[in-house]
């Protein structure tokens, strides 16, 4: 339930304020609780998005919380491969 507010408040332009405190919290969930996969379908998508934008001030955090689904979640890669390849491949591209 906690993670969905937070994809609320990160989708939320006016809530940008936030958005810092929101991507530090996901980090901590992801790091510390160990069967966070069922949330991925749910994460991964707005992580995207929100990469896709290009943010300046955003993208270090966007990227720190990709990776730490990448290192403490890998069968989150298996399952959304293409998701990070496309993201990977319009930022570079940008």
């Amino acid at each position: 339930m906690a993670i969905h507010h937070m994809l609320k408040v990160l989708v939320d332009s006016n809530l940008r304020d936030h958005h810092k405190v929101c991507l530090a919290s996901i980090r901590y969930i992801i790091k510390n609780q160990p069967d966070s996969m069922p949330f991925m379908p749910m994460l991964i998508p707005v992580l995207m998005a929100m990469l896709k934008q290009n943010d300046y001030i955003l993208n270090t955090s966007l990227f720190i919380v990709v990776r730490k689904i990448i290192q403490y979640i890998p069968e989150a890669m298996m399952q959304f491969a293409d998701m990070f390849f496309e993201m990977i491949h319009e930022v570079i591209h940008i």
